[in-house]
Parts: structure tokens; C-alpha cells; sequence
């Protein structure tokens, strides 16, 4: 479990959420951000996932992050992913 894994909310609108996530990015932090996306995210159409912050990614993490946030959105979310690490997390 990544202790340092921190997800911050940054800005945004009743239509849009950005987030900055900063730490070791694992299983648990993957559904740490998957929980901060369905509670701050409500009625959010654009979702902003900034990636600069991490230190690793964890395949693992990555994984369960993808296969779950694919499930949540359902196409009704446009996720735009930024930083170094926006290919490990972004939907294949």
C-alpha cells in the first residue's frame, strides 16, 4: 500500500473536476482515486487527471484503475489525463 499516494482537488465546476494525484500509484491508491472521482465527480462531463505528481506507477495499480474507471463512465465522462504518467493510466 502506497502511504504517500495523495489525491488533490484542484478547481473545477459543477461540469468539470481537475485532479492532481502525487505519490506511489498502486492497487490502493487506484481505488483511493476511483473514490474521490465518484464522490467529488458528481454531475462532472470532463474530468481532468494530472499525473506529473506521481513518483511510480504500479502495473497493478494501473490495471485495476483502467478496467474500473471504463465501468464508471460509461462513455458519459471525458477524461482527459496530463503528465508523465498519462499512458499507464489512461483507458487502452
Amino acid at each position: 500500500m502506497a502511504n504517500n499516494f495523495r489525491v488533490d482537488v484542484i478547481g473545477g465546476d459543477m461540469k468539470r473536476l481537475n485532479l492532481k494525484i502525487l505519490g506511489d500509484f498502486d492497487g490502493t491508491s487506484a481505488f483511493r482515486l476511483l473514490n474521490v472521482i465518484e464522490k467529488k465527480g458528481g454531475s462532472a462531463r470532463k474530468i481532468t487527471i494530472d499525473t506529473d505528481g506521481l513518483r511510480s506507477v504500479n502495473p497493478f495499480g494501473s490495471d485495476i484503475f483502467r478496467a474500473n474507471i471504463a465501468e464508471m463512465s460509461k462513455g458519459a465522462i471525458d477524461i482527459d489525463y496530463k503528465g508523465r504518467f498519462k499512458e499507464a493510466l489512461a483507458e487502452e
